[in-house]
């Protein structure tokens, strides 16, 4: 799935490199498109969280009166729900959209060359990916049985004072390929783990590409060996083995360009061309601790918790009474710690995107909190909610209507009436009176028309006659 949603962002990624050449800054500009492609989602959240807020009291009440029955309780609140027309759920599609797009940007950020680079086929691209990781495999091998990478030259080069036969390269070949022991220098024997992972040709033609390289002494050649570079740690993350591309643009930049015959040209024209940077700086690398890299998670966990901590202020200044529940409380923390995990434990690109994208929420929500102020949120409650009365009472009037038509059993049509009779009496309710300062007439008068409602609706209830005082 997230490689599907990949795709098209790698379109938008493509387009915005074209015009900037600088992968760092494109993915500002990325960000941007993204930030307002779904700024309707947004606004949608936000008039949402504004419209709890303004609704808490109500919610609170509900909870106070009902809250030992919780069949009856989780009525109430849907029935409230519904008639104010807030979705409690409506806050979370903002979050899963996010969600959904960093995980799916990782591929674009781990394989620029297949989602940005669309000049050459990802024919090409899958098998230089192939070449990369034996590469990886067999110098892993080599390093992880003790075997001095020297004395493998010495025994397969062919400017070496002693050359292999046929055969006995074949041999060499098959014991590095499947376990086998052979005699080297001086008799000495070795036993190679077996991989099961190349086959013999692939090991062949892997070591044919080592020891192209092997000749530190030729003008422009690398200043370390192609099997020294795959197991420095600082070039060749462990983490990009299964992910190569990253490691074919850093091998093409450090002047690795033709470490194997059947690669294509397009490619080392390409990687050539390919701004993998933010100002210079190398976007594949992975954030460690000893390092200015560092940095880079700590801004992101820095700026997440920034808006963390800004949400939760605004909400207790717009609403005194604001209380984090549990769960509230453990998400204000949970996307810090995500960013800071997701900055250490991916390639840069993804967290300098990170960086970008909480900025640009943070500012976000600053903006929408001036326009969504409370006193238009209260207008905005109050029209929602009127017309979701409305609506429900036309769809009520309807379902009457048709039911009374069609001969339908008259308790559903009685439940029907009822609910209109019950959102009317909702309708008709007086605001709030400050008793203190009624006279006492105005005081008994008050109580006498309660006192007569609750009898009306007693009398309703059990299908009596009723009759004012």
């Amino acid at each position: 799935m997230f490689r599907m949603i990949a795709v098209p962002l790698g379109l938008i990624m493509e387009l915005c490199y074209n015009i900037i050449k600088d992968y760092g800054l494109a993915l500002l500009a990325f960000t941007i498109v993204i930030k307002l492609i779904t700024l309707p989602l947004q606004i949608k959240q936000q008039k949402s969280t504004a419209k709890m807020q303004k609704l808490q009291p109500e919610l609170d009440k509900i909870k106070k009166k009902y809250g030992k029955d919780q069949q009856k309780y989780q009525e109430k609140m849907t029935e409230f729900y519904a008639k104010s027309g807030v979705s409690p759920m409506a806050s979370c599609l903002p979050m899963l959209i996010t969600m959904l797009i960093l995980f799916s940007l990782i591929h674009v950020v781990y394989d620029p060359l297949t989602y940005v680079l669309n000049d050459v086929e990802n024919e090409s691209f899958e098998k230089a990916g192939t070449v990369v990781k034996n590469m990886y495999t067999i110098s892993y091998e080599i390093k992880d049985n003790d075997i001095d990478f020297n004395y493998l030259v010495e025994l397969y080069d062919k400017n070496a004072d002693k050359q292999l036969s046929d055969e006995e390269k074949d041999t060499f070949i098959k014991a590095l390929a499947s376990g086998d022991t052979i005699k080297g220098k001086n008799d000495e024997e070795f036993k190679f783990k077996k991989t099961g992972k190349l086959d013999k040709d692939e090991i062949e033609d892997v070591i044919d590409a080592f020891l192209a390289y092997n000749d530190t002494t030729a003008e422009n050649a690398p200043s370390i060996t192609l099997y020294e570079y795959m197991i420095d740690t600082d070039k060749v993350s462990s983490q990009l083995q299964s992910r190569p591309e990253l490691i074919i643009i850093n091998m093409i930049n450090d002047g690795y360009t033709s470490f194997y015959d059947d690669i294509d040209e397009d490619i080392v024209k390409e990687v050539d061309d390919f701004n993998y940077t933010l100002l210079g700086f190398n976007l594949g690398v992975y954030p460690k601790w000893n390092n200015i890299t560092v940095l880079i998670p700590l801004l992101s966990f820095a700026f997440q918790l920034i808006s963390s901590f800004y949400s939760t202020w605004h909400s207790k200044k717009t609403n005194p009474n604001f209380q984090m529940a549990g769960a509230m409380k453990g998400m204000m923390y949970f996307m810090p710690i995500l960013s800071l995990f997701i900055a250490f434990g991916f390639p840069a690109g993804l967290g300098i995107y990170w960086i970008y994208s909480s900025v640009i929420s943070l500012l976000q929500m600053i903006i929408l909190n001036k326009v969504y102020s409370p006193e238009r949120v209260d207008k905005l409650v109050e029209k929602e909610m009127a017309n979701q009365k409305n609506k429900r009472k036309t769809m009520l009037q309807k379902m009457i209507e048709y039911n009374e038509a069609n001969g339908t059993n008259n308790a559903t049509v009685e439940r029907m009436k009822k609910s209109m009779q019950e959102d009317e009496d909702d309708d008709d309710e007086e605001e709030p009176v400050d008793k203190t300062k009624l006279s006492k007439a105005e005081l008994k008068e008050l109580q006498r028309k309660k006192l007569n409602e609750a009898r009306r609706r007693m009398a309703e209830k059990y299908g009596d006659e009723y009759t004012e005082d």
